[in-house]
């Protein structure tokens, strides 16, 4: 085995949870939703006992304190607020209905807890069984797979978005409806969906990303190269990139993932490659974010708040129901689940490939009556599809238990693959990808299998170019694979150098 195989599998050493402060947690939390009294959920100290047991049983599958945000340690957050955080908010105020027609039986929302603790321990399996460990710390293998975007490439996805944007809006004046009044904006996108897609708007909704993805190749790319004497003024530069990147992904839509997941990658990127100077980027981070979130908040509530002010509105809001809702609580998987008869009569996969496929323009189009955001919000009595499903309920909906062991196992198995490639780069571009996926990855644990599926097929065109655009050029680069072919083809012909980096 080669000196970079053997470092690639070399257990690392990072700091995680000590046993005794996990066995403590464990016993608490099994004391707090076990105790009598009001709002009990035995199935919550299950759940919460297996997610603090699991880091003891499972040390491939650990939180770790060496670089906090990483694509195992978002998955492990993402599962601690299905199964520690949801039911004790359920435990401590009570199961809230918010968006339900009616409460599910007790029975429902601690078998919905059941399904979802039995995916973590699917999960946490498939992680134990199929990652390795990166290099330790100070031992990382050569640089020459890590490859740095030339000026060329960003230029060009930033062409392809400013196209994309012009088909997409039409006008200045459209643009400038969707910043600034977006009652009016999103009555002509209603009016727009009602009437046959054309190849110009799908055009557009295709290329629109790449505007963003442009702004984060110039910030990476920025990080990356070393910094000349005269160059170290780059903050101010790197800052700029970061709101524009922020503003660009905020286009695409009024949803606030649309440019969160980007935030949360960009700010995993700056805490791995830059360590020492990541508290202001990051607090400017943060605050471009919060002023995005605010924005975008008071503009989905727009339209509804035409006769009332901000504080009187504000005053209707159930932030529990509100908070419970976002995160998933037990109870509105176990309302489908009950009003389904928890699947005596599995599908068999027609919800599963019908949300896969719906997303899919035209081929789609037969396939989105089936889909599960459309068959959950049907059982919900609502019209369209604006509340989010888990995929857990799908998966159970068609092959019952055997479905969630079998796609959660799936999803361990990637985001280990995952989690290796984050270790062992230091390209800030390619860290950015593998935090972008796992945090869409780890969408499915509170979402629908057909939101990933749309964001694979209209966010991600500009990811799967620059990915493809990177294998090119480090076949092209990489010495070792051209002296192999050298030597193969005959000892006569020299070395020639590496291709220079055209892109």
């Amino acid at each position: 085995m080669s000196t970079v195989s053997s470092l690639a599998l070399r257990p690392a050493r990072s700091a995680s949870v000590p046993a005794f402060v996990t066995v403590a947690l464990t016993w608490v939390a099994v004391l707090f939703f076990l105790w009598p009294g009001k709002n009990s959920l035995p199935a919550g100290a299950v759940s919460s006992a297996s997610f603090f047991l699991a880091q003891l049983l499972f040390p491939n599958c650990r939180f770790s304190f060496r670089h906090l945000v990483s694509p195992l340690n978002w998955m492990l957050c993402v599962f601690a607020l299905q199964l520690v955080v949801m039911p004790a908010a359920v435990r401590i105020a009570g199961p809230s209905s918010f968006v339900l027609p009616a409460l599910p039986s007790p029975f429902a929302i601690n078998f919905a807890l059941m399904i979802s603790t039995v995916a973590f321990w699917s999960f946490c399996v498939s992680v134990q069984i199929f990652r390795r460990r990166g290099p330790a710390r100070g031992h990382r293998p050569a640089r020459a797979q890590d490859w740095i975007p030339g000026r060329k490439l960003p230029l060009l996805f930033a062409v392809l978005g400013c196209v994309g944007m012009a088909l997409r809006f039409g006008s200045l004046e459209r643009l400038g409806q969707y910043i600034t009044d977006p009652a009016i904006y999103m009555g002509f996108a209603l009016e727009a969906a009602e009437k046959p897609a054309t190849l110009a708007g799908a055009t557009g909704t295709f290329l629109t990303p790449f505007l963003g993805f442009a702004f984060v190749l110039l910030l990476c790319r920025s990080i990356d190269l070393p910094v000349k004497e005269h160059e170290r003024g780059r903050w101010l530069g790197r800052v700029v990139l970061i709101a524009l990147t922020a503003a660009a992904y905020s286009t695409m839509t009024y949803n606030r993932g649309s440019f969160a997941v980007p935030m949360v990658a960009i700010a995993t990127v700056i805490g791995k490659r830059m360590p020492r100077a990541a508290l202001r980027y990051l607090l400017a981070t943060g605050l471009v974010f919060g002023l995005l979130v605010s924005a975008v908040t008071f503009y989905r509530e727009a339209p509804q708040k035409d006769s009332l002010s901000v504080t009187e509105a504000a005053g209707l809001i159930e932030f529990g129901g509100i908070f419970q809702e976002y995160g998933q609580a037990p109870q509105r998987l176990g309302y489908f689940l009950e009003r389904n008869h928890f699947a005596e009569e599995p599908l068999l996969g027609r919800t599963v490939i019908c949300s896969v496929l719906s997303p899919v323009p035209v081929l789609g189009k037969g396939f989105r009556d089936c889909s599960g955001g459309v068959v959950y919000n049907a059982t919900l009595q609502r019209l369209g599809a604006d509340q989010i499903f888990q995929a857990e309920g799908e998966l159970f909906l068609d092959f019952h238990i055997f479905g969630v062991v079998f796609g959660f196992v799936l999803l361990g198995w990637a985001v280990a693959k995952i989690q290796l490639r984050f270790e062992l780069t230091s390209a800030a571009a390619e860290v950015y990808v593998l935090v972008f996926a796992t945090v869409w990855l780890g969408f499915l644990t509170v979402g629908s299998i057909d939101v990933l599926a749309q964001i694979a097929i209209y966010s991600c065109p500009p990811i799967y170019l620059y990915l493809w655009v990177r294998a090119r050029q480090r076949r092209q680069n990489n010495p070792g694979r051209r002296r192999l072919l050298l030597d193969a083809a005959g000892p006569e012909r020299g070395v020639s150098s590496p291709a220079s980096d055209t892109l």
